[in-house]
């Protein structure tokens, strides 16, 4: 038996397209309540029939599953949004449906807002594992780049924030197809919160291996990596666009070197090829440099093609908004 003095937290899956992971997500919820002895309620947010499996599973355990309508935002932010409408806890649990929650983390996360009453929302590090076909083929560590834990700019797809809080600052962005989990992070310490992560392990977040060419195709054909110039299209002339700027970097340089890349190569054809000659160094340095960092040339690459792929998505989405299946027109999250 789960105290009945013990803070509620309510706990809402973003399902959609989680496929496979999602019993097992359930699975280490479940597993996390009971270590803890946390009381609340739980939701799983899905879309369609392709999110059957774990829709049933959900069902045979009492859990209440939330079935985006047709014509509402597909972005995590809207399905978050949507599991979230009706929860009375003090406390939310946000994961996404190919987490696998670590037992002890609820109980941290827990105790840790109850002390500190400006602390908005508490994460921890997030582990990730590659899998094909049912077998573990690699993984990448701290997602989140929480390192030695503490103050953080950040939280995402796993954390347990203070539902006041959440609900003051108004919950999600539905337009954001990516950048939610920032600019929701954002909005709360603009508002005066603190978020915390910790050192120790809160979960592992399964998923294909990545980067790869399928990975980034996918992104590009839905829309999800319009997500970083919508948001700076919203805060242009806000407070928090220059820290959503410096965050973009790395795509901005890219975009950058391949622009320079196109004035070199007009050079080029204009009978001075030594401008084309140095960018050709320039690249290869910057391939070489990756590669030491990731200790492989095939990594190396795909972190900046990956860059790339995202430079030219953030000025594209900044330019002319959204578009795929993350276009959805506006409307309510139900």
């Amino acid at each position: 038996m789960m105290a009945s003095s013990a803070p509620r937290v309510d706990a809402v899956v973003n399902a959609v397209g989680a496929g496979a992971h999602g019993p097992v997500t359930l699975k280490s919820l479940a597993a996390a309540r009971r270590s803890a002895q946390v009381p609340g309620q739980d939701a799983v947010v899905v879309r369609d029939l392709e999110d059957e499996e774990i829709a049933e599973g959900a069902t045979r355990c009492g859990i209440r599953v939330c079935l985006l309508a047709p014509r509402a935002p597909r972005t995590p932010g809207a399905a978050r949004n949507l599991g979230s409408y009706g929860m009375e806890a003090e406390y939310l649990l946000f994961l996404d449906g190919d987490i696998v929650l670590e037992e002890g983390f609820l109980g941290r996360a827990v105790a840790h807002l109850e002390s500190d009453s400006q602390c908005a929302a508490f994460g921890g590090r997030l582990d990730e594992r590659h899998w094909i076909e049912g077998r573990q083929v690699g993984g990448a560590g701290d997602l989140y780049q929480v390192r030695a834990g503490g103050p953080t700019l950040v939280l995402g797809a796993l954390w347990v924030c203070r539902r006041s809080a959440f609900e003051e600052v108004g919950r999600f962005d539905p337009d954001l197809p990516s950048e939610e989990d920032f600019e929701l992070s954002l909005r709360l310490r603009l508002a005066g919160y603190t978020l915390w992560a910790e050192a120790r392990l809160a979960g592992y977040h399964d998923c294909a291996p990545r980067p790869s060419f399928r990975e980034l195709g996918r992104r590009w054909r839905s829309g999800l990596y319009a997500g970083q110039g919508l948001a700076l299209r919203k805060y242009w002339g806000r407070p928090g666009f220059g820290e959503l700027v410096a965050r973009q970097r790395f795509f901005l340089a890219a975009f950058a070197v391949w622009t320079v890349g196109l004035v070199a190569l007009g050079a080029a054809l204009a009978g001075k090829p030594q401008a084309l000659v140095a960018w050709t160094a320039l690249v290869l340095a910057a391939w070489l440099l990756m590669s030491l960092r990731k200790r492989s040339p095939r990594l190396g690459l795909m972190s900046l093609l990956t860059w790339s792929v995202q430079g030219l998505a953030l000025v594209r989405s900044l330019v002319f908004g959204p578009w795929g299946e993350m276009a959805t027109s506006r409307g309510a999250d139900l």
